[in-house]
C-alpha cells in the first residue's frame, strides 16, 4: 500500500516553517513555506495534504505508452534542471505565442499603416524594402524568424554593408512595433551581427563612360513595363552636373530652374537640412536642359512612376538598380573638385554643412584630365568651349556642331 504523504512543521528561527518534498513538490524541487505561528502552519500542512490527496484521487493512471514517452521525455530532460511539466508549459507558450504572431508581411503592413504621416520619401523606401525581401521571410510568423534568417535574406539583396544595415533597420522597425504590441517577446534584429565596413576612404563613382551608357539608355523601350523612359535624361542630368541628392531631384520642379540666371533655386522644404540653397547651373547641365523643349518645362522634373522607370534604365546602362542613386552626387563631387579645385563653391552646390569629411574623402579621387571627360558628356551635336564652371546668363561658349555625331 502507497504511503500517505507527509507534509511537516516545526518551529525555526525565521517562524514556522512546512516543508514540501521534491517528489510531492509541482516544481520537481523542494519548497519551504514559513508562518508566524504554529496553529497557521498546522493548518497549511493539512491544506497541502488535502489538496495532494484530491489531485491523487483525481488523477488517471498513464497508459503504458504515456508512461515510456514520459520517461523518454525525462531523459531527454536530464542536465537541463527542468521538470518535464516545466517543459510542458514552456511548450505551450511557445505554441500560444506563435499562434498569435503575425506573420512578417502582414506586421509591416502594419507599420506602415501606423506610419501614414511620415513624408512620402521615407514611406516609399519602406514598402520597397518589403517588395525587395523573398517571399520565404515575409510569409514566416514573426515569432518564428532568427538573427540567421535576417541575415540570409539581407546578404543575398544587398550590395554591400551600408545597404544591409539600412534593411536591417528597416526590419528592426517593424519587430519593434511587434514587441510593444506584445504579439513578439524580443527583436530578433538586435542580436544581428552586420557585415564589417571596408577600411578605406574611397567612395564609388560612376566612370565617364558607364555616365555615358546611362544617359543613352533614357530612350522609350518597345516593350515592357514603364517604357517611356526619355524622359530621365533630364533628371538624370541634373544628378550628374548639379550633385542633387535623389530626394531633391524627386522633389524639383521646372520653377527651381532658372536658365536666365544660371541657377536652381532649392527652397528649406525641398533640401535636406531644410535650407535654401542655390546651386549652380554648369554648361554641361544647361546643354541637357536645353534638350527639353521649352513648351514642356512646367510641373515636375521627374516624370510619372520616376523610380521605376529610373531603375529601369538603370538595368539597362548594366548599373545596379539601387547603388546607382547616390554614386551619381558622389561622381558630381568627385570631377567638379578635381577640375574646380574650389572647396567652398563645392560646399555652397552640394549643401554640405562639414565639407571636411568630404573633402578627405574626394579630394584627388579623380584627376583634372578625367574630370574635363566628364564635363564634355553632352547631347548628341553639342559641343563646349568653356566646361567645369557656371556660364553667363547669355552663354555665348556653347556652339552647335551640326556636323558631330
Amino acid at each position: 500500500m502507497a504511503r500517505h504523504p507527509r507534509f511537516t512543521f516545526k518551529k525555526t528561527t525565521d517562524g514556522w516553517k512546512v516543508e514540501v518534498p521534491s517528489t510531492l513538490s509541482p516544481t520537481g524541487k523542494r519548497q519551504r513555506f514559513f508562518y508566524p505561528t504554529r496553529d497557521k502552519a498546522k493548518d497549511a500542512a493539512a491544506d497541502l495534504k488535502k489538496k495532494h490527496e484530491e489531485h491523487g484521487a483525481k488523477a488517471s493512471p498513464l497508459s503504458p505508452g504515456d508512461t515510456e514517452d514520459a520517461l523518454q521525455a525525462l531523459k531527454t530532460l536530464r542536465g537541463f534542471n527542468i521538470t518535464l511539466r516545466q517543459a510542458a508549459l514552456d511548450w505551450r507558450q511557445q505554441h500560444d505565442d506563435r499562434a498569435k504572431s503575425l506573420t512578417l508581411r502582414q506586421a509591416w503592413e502594419r507599420a506602415e499603416t501606423a506610419r501614414e504621416e511620415l513624408s512620402d520619401r521615407y514611406k516609399k523606401d519602406f514598402g520597397d524594402w518589403k517588395r525587395w525581401l523573398p517571399d520565404s521571410l515575409l510569409d514566416t510568423p514573426c515569432s518564428d524568424i532568427r538573427p540567421e534568417d535576417i541575415t540570409k535574406a539581407l546578404t543575398k539583396i544587398t550590395t554591400g554593408p551600408t545597404m544591409w544595415r539600412v534593411g536591417a533597420r528597416m526590419l528592426s522597425v517593424v519587430f519593434g512595433d511587434e514587441v510593444r504590441g506584445e504579439r513578439l517577446k524580443a527583436n530578433p534584429c538586435k542580436r544581428l551581427d552586420p557585415p564589417k565596413k571596408r577600411k578605406t576612404d574611397e567612395v564609388r563613382i560612376l566612370t565617364v563612360d558607364e555616365l555615358k551608357a546611362l544617359l543613352a539608355a533614357c530612350v522609350d523601350y518597345p516593350d515592357g513595363l514603364y517604357r517611356e523612359c526619355s524622359a530621365c535624361r533630364i533628371p538624370f542630368a541634373i544628378l550628374a552636373f548639379a550633385g542633387l541628392r535623389p530626394a531633391e531631384v524627386e522633389r524639383l520642379g521646372w520653377e527651381d530652374i532658372d536658365l536666365a540666371q544660371n541657377n536652381i533655386r532649392l527652397s528649406g522644404s525641398k533640401t535636406k537640412t531644410g535650407r535654401l540653397r542655390n546651386v549652380r547651373i554648369q554648361p554641361s547641365l544647361r546643354a541637357w536642359l536645353e534638350t527639353w523643349p521649352e513648351q514642356n518645362r512646367k510641373g515636375p522634373v521627374c516624370p510619372g512612376t520616376w523610380t521605376r522607370k529610373a531603375w529601369r534604365v538603370r538595368k539597362a546602362a548594366g548599373l545596379d538598380g539601387r547603388e546607382a542613386q547616390d554614386v551619381l552626387r558622389h561622381s558630381f563631387g568627385s570631377y567638379l573638385l578635381a577640375y574646380e579645385g574650389d572647396r567652398a563653391a563645392l560646399e555652397s552646390d552640394m549643401g554640405h554643412q562639414h565639407v571636411d569629411t568630404f573633402f578627405r574623402h574626394y579630394h584627388q579621387h579623380v584627376i583634372k584630365k578625367e574630370a574635363i571627360k566628364w564635363w564634355q558628356v553632352l547631347p548628341p551635336g553639342e559641343k563646349l568651349g568653356i566646361i567645369g564652371a557656371a556660364p553667363s546668363p547669355n552663354p555665348s561658349s556653347r556652339r552647335t556642331d551640326e556636323s558631330a555625331g
